[in-house]
């Protein structure tokens, strides 16, 4: 009987293990896609009229004959003379199994700790799963400002050229909307 006790014993202490631990140390997708924060020296900046969001575009997709999934980072922010949220997009693959992005020119995605991403040498921390519709990131910043030359004063904007020191020039519109 004490080695019939033992035996259970030894298998209900094994799978309370196995149910424990699994699914442990692997991270998903879904893990990572939600609302984030910029992280400025250590420190959440929390910025009016600014969200950040990362999303998933496509779950199955290949990228260089690799297994991927192409996310989104968008920029949420509002615009008062429309009353619309407009957002600024940033799209990109990464690695299917180690959720980390190609060797890519454009932008440079890095899964830090499971709540922390790097995107382009700046960090976002997620402080929430809350996302947004893809369908609302697809009015961008160039939408709006279609939006908004159709006002005069944005029109006159629009026309006027400053410089720029990253660019070289831009117009004022560009300028307003980019705050």
């Amino acid at each position: 009987m004490k080695k019939i006790m033992t035996f259970i014993l030894a298998v209900m202490s094994i799978l309370s293990i196995c149910i424990l631990f699994t699914g442990c140390g692997t991270q998903t997708v879904e893990d990572i896609t939600g609302e984030y924060i910029w992280i400025e020296n250590g420190k959440e900046k929390e910025e009016p009229n600014k969200h950040y969001y990362l999303l998933v575009l496509e779950k199955d997709t290949t990228y260089e004959n690799k297994p991927a999934f192409q996310l989104r980072f968008s920029e949420q922010r509002y615009n008062p003379d429309l009353g619309k949220y407009y957002y600024v997009n940033n799209d990109f693959y990464v690695d299917a199994k180690t959720l980390q992005s190609f060797d890519l020119e454009s932008h440079t995605f890095k899964l830090k700790d499971s709540n922390i991403i790097i995107l382009d040498s700046v960090q976002y921390k997620k402080i929430s799963s809350k996302t947004v519709s893809i369908n609302d990131t697809n009015f961008t910043d160039d939408k709006l400002i279609q939006e908004l030359v159709k006002i005069p004063k944005f029109y006159k904007m629009d026309d006027t050229h400053i410089s720029d020191s990253f660019s070289g020039f831009t117009t004022e519109l560009r300028q307003y909307i980019y705050y």
